[in-house]
């Protein structure tokens, strides 16, 4: 027998059947424009296919319905019984299942617009409670498919970008056309005003996070500090979105949040993750903030939205669409179930996507709980009514106290980039400096003592060298090294990161070039400030590792010489040596 459509709404010409309650036959009969037995056996089916039972004694799939009982079914060996609702989102159901299924159809029509409390309560004609009651299982079936979804994705870009290295500093437009670039941005959602802030101004909290917080005074006031919600988008052209709620931009609140992603998958974003490319070689990053080369014309740069195919279009038009969504059918919620909200906009997104059947291949779970297993014919077991609200509670943000949001401030007001080099850093060609910057920013918060100690004489060095440099003329390094009794070796270190950052111009004649069988490098400056940056420790390899990495460091000089530091070359190497052990 061939099942009716989806959507189908054919008048319920058929009687109440003998599995559905004189109560429950009652609220179906008011409702005769909707094809409740399609409903019904799409809820069946899901429920099915996305929570299995299988006899704990037998081992085999309970499918055999149980009449008079809409939501049970019974094992056909041990005629062993088990409700179909219990231990899912359905838990502990009253209505008619095709109420689940009715909803869950007119959702994934309506999408993107999105079906609120409001409109359920409206089109059913149930209770407040009620109403929101449905709306948070709809949700939590939802929340279910999100895993599905990510190794979904996982698997579509491994397939597509096995092996691929974008190539550096170039157009990537022709190796990325057509192909599913995973874009991030985040987004602002429900600001609080200033009226709402008693009047106040944020001179405290900077930054997209300020507008979803309140000022502490007023915090304490009202009881609430974080009003508004910040979302992380993950987002592929024509392809799915996942939707994360978080504290702030920082890389320990953001980066968990795409661990699922394949390794070097190519990832499009703005200057707001100046980490990531130490983690994946395939990020490209473009300034919004760049400034134009002709200020006389001309405040911002033509490219500062793309530049060489790289742009973040598909996240922020996504979220244009979600905040227009949102705002248009809830007009608020509490951040605490922000989670919920966002986790159902990803679903039925990806639905639209892969499809319902698709998704559903396997099992979301694929062992129910013992507990919800069945119990022997006419035995009926117990259930914890409060599985809905542990349930809600496990899938629920944890808003950051007062306490938390101040240590985070201050901790981020360490950090920040000094203004002028910040106005430097706007320049998209100095987008691997700022970086590279952040990274010392991060590594004196967070680096021990004698860390610390290492990478502080080293930067007094390059500062020395930098003085001595001209923007005009470049100087030959073997010069500056005899001069100022300075290791060439560490000079050219030096030089080359320089040149990695494109801070400085460098030029090297080869060894095998020369006569006297030396290394010959000449240096010019490209800009006027050095930003500060580390050179005795890599970034990366300082954050996997506890202890010091010693072909990362460059060897000192051996010979006698007092430096800045007061103490002899052969003394500063005996420290290092047992700061190290």
């Amino acid at each position: 027998m061939e099942r009716p459509p989806l959507h189908s709404h054919a008048p319920n010409s058929s009687a109440p059947t003998p599995l559905e309650s004189h109560a429950k036959a009652r609220f179906s009969a008011r409702f005769a424009g909707i094809n409740t037995r399609h409903y019904s056996n799409l809820t069946l089916q899901l429920l099915a296919k996305a929570y299995p039972r299988v006899c704990p004694d037998c081992r085999v799939p309970m499918t055999t319905p149980v009449a008079r009982r809409e939501s049970v079914v019974r094992c056909g060996d041990c005629h062993r019984q088990a409700s179909l609702t219990a231990g899912t989102p359905l838990h502990h159901f009253k209505l008619p299942l095709w109420v689940f299924g009715y909803l869950l159809s007119e959702a994934m029509t309506t999408f993107p617009q999105m079906i609120s409390a409001a409109q359920i309560r409206r089109r059913l004609g149930v209770s407040k409670s009620t109403s929101l009651l449905l709306k948070r299982r709809l949700q939590l079936f939802l929340t279910d498919l999100v895993p599905v979804i990510k190794e979904r994705m996982a698997g579509d870009l491994q397939k597509e970008f096995a092996g691929l290295v974008l190539p550096a500093n170039s157009d990537v437009s022709k190796v990325v056309r057509g192909k599913p670039v995973v874009h991030m941005d985040t987004l602002a959602l429900f600001s609080a005003t200033q009226r709402a802030n008693g009047g106040r101004s944020r001179h405290r909290h900077s930054g997209q996070t300020a507008s979803i917080y309140l000022t502490e005074k007023v915090a304490e006031e009202r009881g609430k500090f974080q009003i508004g919600t910040l979302v992380h988008t993950i987002a592929i052209k024509q392809g799915p979105v996942i939707l994360d709620s978080v504290p702030g931009v920082a890389q320990k609140n953001v980066q968990p949040l795409f661990s699922f992603l394949p390794q070097q998958t190519p990832t499009f974003t703005d200057d707001g993750y100046p980490w990531l490319s130490r983690y994946n070689r395939n990020h490209r990053a473009v300034n919004h903030s760049a400034r134009a080369k002709d200020k006389k014309r001309n405040v911002w740069a033509r490219n500062r939205w793309s530049r060489g195919g790289v742009h973040n279009q598909v996240a922020e038009g996504t979220q244009r669409i979600v905040k227009a969504s949102f705002l248009a059918a809830y007009g608020y919620f509490n951040p605490k179930f922000s989670q919920l909200y966002l986790n159902e906009y990803s679903a039925l997104k990806s639905i639209r996507v892969y499809g319902l059947e698709s998704l559903l291949k396997s099992p979301i779970v694929s062992i129910v709980d013992p507990k919800y297993s069945g119990s022997p014919a006419g035995d009926l077991k117990p259930t914890p009514p409060d599985f809905l609200r542990r349930k809600i509670a496990e899938n629920q943000y944890i808003p950051p106290t007062i306490e938390e949001r101040g240590f985070l401030d201050n901790q981020n007001s360490r950090r920040q980039i000094r203004g002028k080099l910040r106005d430097l850093f706007n320049d998209n060609d100095f987008f691997e400096a700022k970086q590279a910057h952040v990274d010392y920013l991060n590594f004196w918060q967070d680096a021990p003592r004698w860390k610390r100690q290492h990478e502080r004489q080293y930067g007094a060095i390059a500062r020395k060298l930098w003085t001595v440099l001209s923007r005009r003329e470049s100087a030959l390094l073997s010069n500056i090294a005899s001069k100022y009794e300075l290791s060439h070796t560490l000079l050219v270190r030096i030089a080359r990161e320089w040149s990695r950052l494109n801070i400085a111009e460098v030029q090297e004649l080869k060894r095998s070039s020369t006569q006297d069988g030396k290394l010959r490098v000449w240096v010019r400056r490209r800009i006027d400030i050095l930003p500060d940056l580390l050179y005795s420790w890599d970034m990366e390899r300082y954050t996997a590792a506890d202890k010091p990495i010693p072909d990362t460091v460059a060897e000192l000089p051996k010979r006698e010489r007092v430096g800045g530091s007061g103490m002899s070359a052969a003394k500063r190497n005996q420290f290092i040596e047992e700061m190290m052990r």
